[in-house]
């Protein structure tokens, strides 16, 4: 079941990003619809955000994330929402946000002008679990384990 979550992870491009922070002594969600590109070995994503957004502030102060890749087949066929849990990685060496911005530019190109400015931030993703729901009823989990992200 992981190779289906990996291929309909990297098939597509949009994602739900779900943040949180402590707010007044609440903990505030907030939803991001957000362009991505994955990492070459599927289990890490990048995305892109301005330095003075909501998330990227709740990103800094909380940096765990769920993050929704939705599939939907109006007709009912196939799997249509792949869940994922990720812990944020907001400052990243040059070299590694250089080629994540160059990835990012070349299959989202409305992110260009964003990418281009000071106070963009590339943030990766790690994802630690993924559960794909095929139906309202049935769902598969994996775990992804940090030998899994560096083979």
């Amino acid at each position: 079941m992981l190779n289906t979550m990996l291929s309909m992870l990297g098939s597509h491009g949009l994602c739900v990003l779900a943040t949180a922070a402590a707010t007044a002594g609440a903990v505030v969600p907030h939803c991001s619809l957000m362009s991505y590109v994955v990492t070459g070995e599927g289990v890490s994503l990048y995305v892109a955000t301005g330095k003075n957004s909501r998330k990227y502030e709740n990103m800094r102060a909380n940096p765990v994330v769920s993050i929704l890749v939705d599939n939907r087949d109006t007709a009912g066929n196939g799997p249509y929402a792949l869940t994922l849990a990720a812990q944020a990685v907001i400052d990243l060496p040059c070299a590694e946000r250089r080629k994540a911005a160059g990835l990012l530019a070349a299959s989202h190109a409305p992110l260009r002008q964003l990418l281009e400015t000071p106070s963009c931030a590339v943030v990766r993703l790690d994802v630690s679990e993924m559960t794909l729901l095929t139906d309202v009823r049935t769902a598969f989990t994996e775990k992804i384990e940090l030998s899994q992200k560096t083979a």
